[in-house]
């Protein structure tokens, strides 16, 4: 059963937002290539971030170690998506 306002307005609710939900994540997962571009770019970040927390361990700077512990922004690296 729909709910609505007095003023004949829909009540959006939890039901509601789980469908547009479903329905939003149908539409973006058909999107193979948008997907794939994602998974690339956060897997290039992630081995960024790795290196980058390696090279500062390894060189004994905690500091500038500690400095690279928020995720990065940017990556940089020989491999692009």
């Amino acid at each position: 059963m729909r709910l609505t306002r007095a003023d004949g307005s829909h009540v959006f609710d939890s039901v509601d937002a789980a469908e547009a939900g479903r329905k939003r994540g149908r539409a973006v997962s058909r999107a193979k290539e948008h997907m794939a571009e994602i998974g690339c770019k956060g897997g290039l970040a992630a081995a960024h971030y790795h290196r980058q927390a390696a090279r500062h361990h390894e060189s004994g700077d905690a500091e500038e170690g500690e400095l690279h512990g928020a995720w990065p922004q940017h990556t940089v690296s020989a491999r692009s998506c």
